[in-house]
């Protein structure tokens, strides 16, 4: 068994959490907004996953990324549109790395999970 607080999805993706539960199949939620997306690695973050862009949308003040992860796992990004247009934007196809803090990822019952289109949604099970 690996260390409390940490959450490990279908895909083998280890995800630091405030809190998980060891019991029974989870699903752990993280808001699209509470996640952050750049162009290069956050050492310190204690979640900071890579990926590649796989879908853009321009939403007006807000742009929103789907971003699959190296362990295959699809996340959902929203972030304040800050386009410059001084070639530091995210590009389709582009490599990134998320980030997010512990406090942010809720962890449930899989019978009491949200509709999926509200949250960022990695299916697993406990360590």
């Amino acid at each position: 068994m690996e260390a409390a607080g940490l959450f490990r999805t279908d895909g083998g993706l280890a995800i630091r959490c405030a809190a998980t539960r060891i019991f029974g199949r989870r699903l752990l939620i993280v808001r699209p907004e509470k996640i952050g997306i750049e162009l290069h690695q956050s050492p310190d973050a204690p979640n900071s996953h890579p990926g590649t862009v796989e879908f853009v949308s321009y939403l007006g003040a807000i742009m929103e990324y789907q971003v699959r992860l190296r362990s295959g796992e699809i996340v959902t990004v929203q972030t304040a549109n800050r386009s410059a247009g001084d070639g530091d934007e995210l590009l389709l196809g582009g490599g990134v790395h998320l980030r997010w803090p512990p406090e942010a990822c809720l962890d449930l019952d899989e019978e009491l999970a949200p509709d999926a289109a509200l949250a960022s949604i990695a299916q697993g099970r406990p360590p």
